[in-house]
């Protein structure tokens, strides 16, 4: 409020004229700013109240230290003590009858004292005039200059504050150069913007991460408890898909004695007002939900393999002995009761790397094609058998063999057959799981329709499903009085 009479003070000195009117403006925008308080904001302020109370409020949007000193006052206090009393001429006008000996170019109504209350009228305008632009000028200068200097460390001018807690976290890596020798490469100039950035940046693997979660498995120690790791790609704006995941078949829980754990991996928006919103949300559910492992780098289809990457590090680093890890989208339908108990007849320290097999395929070569691979990317025309990207799941034993093939391999920008590039490095094949269908269900008859929770009641896995699917078919799922009888669809264990 005090900045607000300020305000309202300087335009009225920039408005005003000789007028009584204005002169009363003044005086009343004076008499509310010495109402707001006590004081000049000084100690004698109460919280809340004057200049340091509404600073204080103000600035606990913003930092925890305290709020600079005024600056107002220093500049308006000469200011605002021109007018405490009636203008001088109407004293004069007072005091002359009753003081004959008083010179009469002072009293106002003789000729000479005319002329000097015009010239003193001119004057004393021409001064409020330029004293109430220097009092506009002065306030925009100082409250951006405070603003600035409550914006904690890192943030930018107009971004929302992070209130979540405060994370070690490791210092961040040195910049990484784009490698611009391959811009003279043959064909270069006429590829898509995305896939010369990713050749231009292919090589780089280190990025800041802006949300951890060390403690999800109880520490690299303790991780043996976890069996079953759960690592959902998602992109930023993607709140709804994980609050539905979290509410279905990613909730953390214990099935037969055996825990579940959840992570989401994320980017960041390449827009950057976009970033600024969507990094807020992030923290929120970081705060809210410790399940979020986000990293600084712009969240897209070809940046997938480099988001694989970075969680197999963060995963050697915090959760090295889980059993075993699912990797997939945030689109699927993941039937994790049903993961379990297949999963809990295999051991953990023997290969296993399960999902819907790929093979005998190689890159697609038309531009208009999400998948394009152009030769200067991979000149190969066969890809080595891979399993599709919606949702795998493997042992930690070849967890740990991808990470160490990954050190030596150049990134590709499809991540599903990067990883099946890693396994054929260490020797390595994926194999097919009847339980995973990244390519929706078939159902028998075109009069029947698929979203039917019989024919999911024994999968693992279907892609794709919106998010308020999820909610029907696992609710569906788990109502004690399912019945099915032949329409049930078996899976068999590799």
């Amino acid at each position: 409020m005090f900045n607000f009479h300020l305000y309202t003070l300087s335009l009225h000195l920039v408005q005003c004229s000789a007028h009584s009117k204005c002169l009363n403006a003044i005086t009343t925008s004076r008499n509310a700013m010495l109402e707001e308080g006590t004081g000049w904001g000084g100690s004698g302020c109460p919280r809340g109240k004057g200049v340091q109370g509404r600073r204080t409020e103000a600035s606990q949007g913003f930092s925890d230290h305290q709020a600079p000193p005024s600056y107002e006052f220093y500049f308006f206090a000469p200011l605002l003590l021109l007018r405490p009393l009636p203008p001088l001429h109407l004293l004069l006008f007072l005091v002359c009858p009753l003081s004959p000996s008083l010179p009469s170019f002072l009293c106002p109504l003789s000729s000479q004292g005319k002329m000097l209350r015009c010239k003193f009228q001119r004057l004393e305008i021409a001064l409020l005039l330029a004293m109430g632009l220097g009092a506009l000028l002065f306030l925009l200068q100082v409250d951006q200059r405070e603003l600035i200097h409550h914006i904690p460390p890192g943030e930018k001018l107009g971004s929302l504050p992070d209130s979540s807690p405060p994370t070690v976290l490791s210092p961040p890596p040195a910049p990484c150069h784009a490698n611009t020798s391959v811009v003279n490469a043959s064909g270069f100039a006429e590829l898509p913007i995305h896939i010369k950035n990713f050749l231009l940046y292919k090589h780089c693997r280190s990025f800041q991460p802006l949300r951890d979660a060390p403690g999800k498995c109880g520490g690299p120690g303790a991780s043996d408890e976890v069996f079953l790791l759960l690592a959902i790609k998602s992109s930023p704006a993607n709140y709804e898909r994980r609050e539905l995941i979290r509410k279905t078949w990613g909730q953390e829980r214990t099935i037969h004695g055996l825990s579940i754990r959840r992570l989401f991996l994320v980017g960041t928006a390449a827009n950057v007002l976009e970033a600024r919103k969507l990094n807020r949300l992030l923290a929120m559910e970081a705060l809210q939900y410790g399940d979020i492992l986000q990293w600084d780098f712009h969240d897209s289809f070809f940046n997938l393999t480099l988001k694989q990457v970075l969680f197999l590090e963060w995963q050697v680093a915090h959760c090295p002995e889980a059993h075993f890890l699912f990797n997939g989208d945030d689109d699927v339908f993941a039937h994790t009761d049903n993961m379990v108990v297949y999963l809990q007849g295999l051991l953990p320290d023997k290969h296993l790397f399960v999902g819907h097999l790929i093979s005998h395929v190689g890159p697609i070569r038309l531009k208009y094609s999400k998948y394009y691979v152009p030769r200067l990317v991979s000149p190969e025309n066969l890809y080595p058998p891979y399993c599709g990207g919606g949702g795998m799941l493997m042992s930690r034993f070849t967890v740990r063999a991808i990470r160490r093939a990954s050190l030596s391999i150049e990134f590709f920008p499809i991540d599903d057959v990067y990883l099946g590039m890693c396994l054929q490095r260490e020797g390595l094949q994926p194999a097919s799981h009847m339980g995973i269908r990244t390519g929706g269900v078939q159902v028998p008859s075109t009069q029947l329709g698929s979203f039917d929770p019989c024919y999911y009641r024994e999968l693992l896995l279907v892609h794709r499903f919106v998010p308020y699917e999820m909610l029907l078919m696992w609710q569906a799922l788990h109502e004690p009085g399912l019945v099915c009888g032949k329409r049930t669809l078996k899976y068999q264990r590799v």
